[in-house]
């Protein structure tokens, strides 16, 4: 178990905190520094980084969730946002790039449906990334589908990747690209294991209450006006409904999938008190998203 006194060179020794840094976007160079020290001085909350190393390295340890406060939650976030970039970013790019130098000249067809493979793999990927975080940012409402089956759905396409490796793609390469295509993808599964269990021990329970406690501001101040509350991605969308866009054609202009856009829709339905297209593009008006010229002009 990680404590605020250990060496941070000691903790790198497991590989999960190792990912969790590079995540974190921690910088090497630790020396002897504890990893109270190293904390400090990048200005993460020690609590919050031994919580998620001792989540994410010992499947026995059981987070105490309730000692934390809406005030953690802006570390928490931080760490799933960086987490996801580190994977639609860094970890699938980097397998992809090794898969395309495994593949020789005369393999372009299996190039190129090992790239159509990657492309609906990441849209999926960054879609259910975009709708955890909505989920967790407006405290456990944005109705994210069926977490736990979305990521086995993700492993379950990597082992599926891994035995199209293994067993069928041809392999007329003369270096040990294989192998570390091989040794990639068994980084990206315990990494993503480890982030799953974060998730499900530390990301919603804490969701639940940062939920709670905008549910208890909003009680106690029943009078203010809930248009500004609108972040910038649900005025982008109120912008696209306002120019007539259907929500496919708004799924595709910002790269979320559709149903993320309906669960935009439905918050800002829920802070505005407006559900049609006629009433959105009033308020758009209203509120400055729009211009009513540049609406004329379409």
């Amino acid at each position: 178990m990680y404590t605020p006194g250990m060496k941070m060179a000691d903790a790198i020794a497991d590989r999960n905190v190792i990912m969790l840094l590079d995540s974190l976007r921690f910088r090497l160079g630790f020396g002897d520094a504890s990893i109270d020290e190293v904390c400090s001085s990048r200005g993460y909350p020690t609590h919050i980084f031994l919580m998620l190393a001792n989540v994410c390295t010992d499947a026995s340890y059981v987070p105490d969730v309730s000692s934390l406060s809406a005030d953690d939650a802006p570390a928490v976030i931080e760490y799933v946002k960086f987490s996801h970039k580190y994977f639609s970013e860094s970890l699938l790019p980097h397998l992809h790039a090794l898969i395309h130098r495994a593949l020789s000249d005369e393999a372009a067809m299996y190039a190129d449906v090992l790239n159509r493979y990657f492309d609906q793999l990441l849209q999926n990927v960054n879609a259910h990334f975009e709708a955890e975080e909505l989920s967790f940012e407006s405290g456990g409402h944005g109705q994210v589908p069926d977490e736990a089956g979305a990521h086995f759905e993700f492993l379950e396409k990597l082992e599926d990747l891994r035995n199209l490796i293994v067993r069928y793609l041809p392999d007329n390469s003369t270096d040990n690209a294989r192998y570390l295509i091989l040794g990639t993808l068994q980084d990206l599964e315990q990494s993503l294991r480890g982030h799953i269990v974060i998730e499900e021990k530390i990301l919603f329970p804490l969701g639940e209450i940062v939920g709670k406690v905008k549910s208890t501001q909003t009680a106690q101040a029943p009078g203010r006006d809930t248009g500004d509350t609108l972040s910038l991605r649900e005025k982008e969308i109120v912008a696209a409904v306002a120019h007539g866009k259907t929500n496919k054609e708004i799924a595709d202009g910002l790269f979320i999938s559709i149903n993320t856009v309906v669960t935009h829709r439905k918050n800002i339905a829920r802070k505005t008190g407006i559900n049609s297209i006629a009433g959105l593009t009033v308020y758009a008006i209203l509120n400055g998203i729009v211009d009513l010229n540049e609406l004329n002009t379409n």
